[in-house]
């Protein structure tokens, strides 16, 4: 019976100890992402102390899940980085397949889309600033880029794939649905922009409008 109620207390305090790893970790990747990125390391350091204590960890840190997030952007941002200035293309794939098994359908949607917009800004923020355009250059990476993508994909597909079904199932997708009227092929601008906002709020309930 002892041992038993000293396993149980210790489940609890293993669970707050993840909580606590999940914001060094974070800490940590976001360090090295904004030193490949070229930053000093007090630099680095400043703002990889931002980004660890940031308000999504702390705030939704009760859920064990969502923490996570934060955790593996931060990862793949490195990952990214590492794929992008040292040209290595070993773990930019796992981070996608990382990211991609611990969440769910929504997300591996909504995050196909953050992936590619931020490759796309990161290369041509860089040209722009040196003021090289080059499209043979810009056709490889894309192509380097999204094969590594998609090879994450592929790897996280059997967990993926499921999510999705499952979601495009649910009630709450078929009611989101249902709520467009026959003929309209555009959602009004204020769904999208509540949509939006809630993806990237502080409103934990989403209670509000925005």
């Amino acid at each position: 019976m002892g041992s038993e109620m000293c396993i149980r207390d210790s489940v609890a305090y293993l669970l707050g100890i993840s909580q606590m790893l999940k914001v060094f970790l974070s800490g940590i990747f976001f360090w090295g992402y904004l030193r490949v990125f070229g930053n000093s390391r007090g630099t680095a350091s400043i703002f990889a102390l931002g980004y660890a204590f940031c308000a999504h960890i702390l705030m939704r840190g009760s859920w064990i899940a969502y923490p996570n997030e934060t955790v593996l952007l931060a990862l793949w941002l490195l990952c990214f980085e590492l794929f992008y200035q040292k040209r290595d293309k070993r773990w930019l794939p796992l981070a996608t397949a990382l990211f991609l098994l611990n969440f769910s359908g929504y997300y591996t949607v909504l995050y196909a889309g953050i992936f590619c917009a931020y490759a796309f800004l990161r290369y041509h923020s860089n040209y722009r600033e040196r003021g090289i355009v080059e499209k043979r250059g810009g056709l490889k990476f894309g192509a380097s880029y999204l094969g590594s993508l998609f090879l994450g994909y592929g790897m996280a597909s059997m967990v993926i794939i499921p999510n999705v079904v499952t979601m495009l199932k649910s009630d709450r997708f078929a009611n989101s649905v249902g709520n467009i009227g026959e003929g309209e092929f555009f959602i009004k601008l204020k769904i999208l922009e509540t949509a939006f906002f809630r993806t990237i709020g502080t409103c934990l309930l989403y209670t509000s409008d925005a």
